[in-house]
């Protein structure tokens, strides 16, 4: 873990944006979460300019020890006599315009990197609507698509959740969609190149978990068959050119819904506008709202 001196956070500032956030405003307990936060603010005597929070950032960084994904890929380019540029042409194409001695190549590499365990942080990102359903005892567990914590530590905004998570997926709560000229799906930009976002606020899930047996990677066949729709690459790898990340999905037989239970101490932030603040801890197996 690296050494970072904390911002100052304005606090009054992010409740002011995520109050005015049309997700946060679709959630009743954090509206409930928001009155608690504005009480609080009137009665502490001193005016509450701003407030020092810690960043999140390198909480799972790889220790100097292991090897790093991008180490683990460099050897295996090696191996094969292949370029970084190579490779990363090939990260972001769909298995089914792949050969067969690249799709197998991939699929090499990719399966070459370990699996999590249950000492790996995991990170997932959910809309801000969403995330009233993991508190309480009957709280959601976490599925669907997630990453290593220590392989999305340079996401820090929605934008880069966007471009490096590939939330511009069908119908996605984040960003516009569209259908490119080459059949891709990919977000709405404005003619400066910026998102067409809507919203700037996501809720960010830290965690472990015991359930490691039911963490998959996402590789589809060539033909087509076990392939996720578009961004999805199928290669185990998210289609992005900025960031490299491998990615991995929770699957549970016999489930309509598969997810995996929270481990004590994961935790939940809010993050609007690339601020952070912490909104929630898992104990005794459930997760609660942070007291002031």
């Amino acid at each position: 873990m690296h050494d970072v001196e904390a911002p100052k956070y304005n606090r009054e500032q992010i409740l002011k944006n995520l109050e005015e956030s049309k997700l946060a405003r679709e959630s009743s307990n954090f509206d409930q979460y928001l009155a608690k936060e504005k009480l609080q603010l009137g009665l502490n005597k001193s005016p509450l300019v701003s407030r020092e929070l810690p960043r999140v950032k390198g909480t799972a960084n790889p220790s100097p020890s292991q090897s790093t994904t991008r180490e683990i890929i460099d050897q295996k380019l090696k191996e094969y006599g292949v370029s970084w540029d190579e490779f990363n042409r090939l990260r972001n194409t769909r298995i089914t315009e792949m050969s067969q001695y690249e799709y197998d190549m991939m699929i090499d590499i990719r399966k070459s990197i370990p699996n999590p365990t249950e000492q790996t942080v995991l990170q997932k990102i959910i809309p801000v609507k969403d995330a009233d359903n993991y508190f309480g005892s009957k709280g959601w567990g976490v599925g669907g698509f997630i990453s290593k914590r220590g392989d999305v530590v340079d996401i820090k905004t929605i934008e880069d959740a966007v471009n490096g998570l590939r939330l511009d997926y069908e119908n996605s709560p984040f960003v516009e969609t569209m259908i490119d000229a080459n059949g891709n799906r990919v977000a709405v930009r404005d003619q400066n190149g910026n998102l067409k976002l809507k919203t700037d606020a996501f809720v960010r899930i830290e965690f472990r978990t015991h359930d490691t047996d039911y963490i998959d990677i996402p590789i589809g066949n060539r033909d087509g068959t076990k392939l996720e729709a578009d961004p999805a690459s199928g290669n185990g790898f998210i289609k992005s050119d900025e960031y490299l990340i491998p990615e991995y999905k929770i699957v549970k037989p016999d489930t309509k819904f598969p997810s995996v239970k929270l481990t004590d101490g994961s935790k939940m932030y809010l993050n609007v506008g690339g601020e952070e603040v912490l909104v929630g801890v898992v104990k005794n197996g459930k997760m609660y709202y942070v007291e002031e």
